[in-house]
């Protein structure tokens, strides 16, 4: 990890929740909604820890969070827009990005990331069955600010595709669950049941 570089937490908090059909941040699976829950993991680590959002979204959000909401050139674009609008307001950090649709990323995902961080570039799981990297958890080192934000300029919007351009080796999580996004209303009810069993 850089000595010099503060690392941030960036929770997103921006999505529109179609197939769950309400907002996956303000889910619980743990006795608070996931957004807090996230805030609060993120703490353990990150200097600061900023909740990205939309516009539309400031005015709900708890007051104790933290806003960074998309900025106009990157709104409409999903997480790269957030994570761009992260790096204007913050050109100086590394950025811990998490999503809120990970009721199984706890305190031991957060010290396996930060034990097999890599000093430049992008460190996070990749899937273990398809080797594709999970661009919504994972620490992004300031050196990839530049590169994320010329990919943007020349049309590219997906983080993934980003993440696989930078051909680095693959670092699977200890347990698949780490990474499993919960993304319908279905999955989320047998989520509940899973974790009160």
């Amino acid at each position: 990890m850089h000595q010099n570089t503060p690392l941030y937490g960036l929770v997103l908090a921006g999505g529109e929740s179609r197939r769950m059909g309400s907002a996956k941040a303000a889910l619980e699976y743990h006795g608070l909604p996931e957004s807090d829950r996230m805030v609060d993991l993120l703490r353990r680590s990150c200097t600061s820890v900023y909740v990205g959002c939309r516009e539309d979204q400031l005015s709900s959000l708890p007051e104790h969070h933290l806003p960074i909401s998309d900025l106009p050139r990157f709104a409409g674009n999903g997480p790269i827009g957030s994570l761009l609008s992260a790096w204007t307001v913050f050109p100086d950090v590394d950025w811990f990005v998490v999503g809120c649709d990970y009721p199984f990323f706890g305190v031991p995902a957060v010290e396996y990331l930060l034990q097999a961080d890599a000093s430049e570039g992008w460190s996070g799981f990749h899937n273990n069955e398809t080797q594709e990297p999970e661009p919504l958890l994972g620490i992004y080192r300031q050196s990839l600010r530049e590169t994320l934000f010329l990919y943007f300029e020349k049309g590219g919007r997906s983080l993934r595709k980003f993440l696989h351009s930078l051909e680095q080796d693959p670092l699977l999580p200890e347990d698949p669950r780490w990474i499993r996004s919960i993304d319908t209303r279905e999955d989320y009810l047998l989520t509940l049941q899973t974790l009160r069993s």
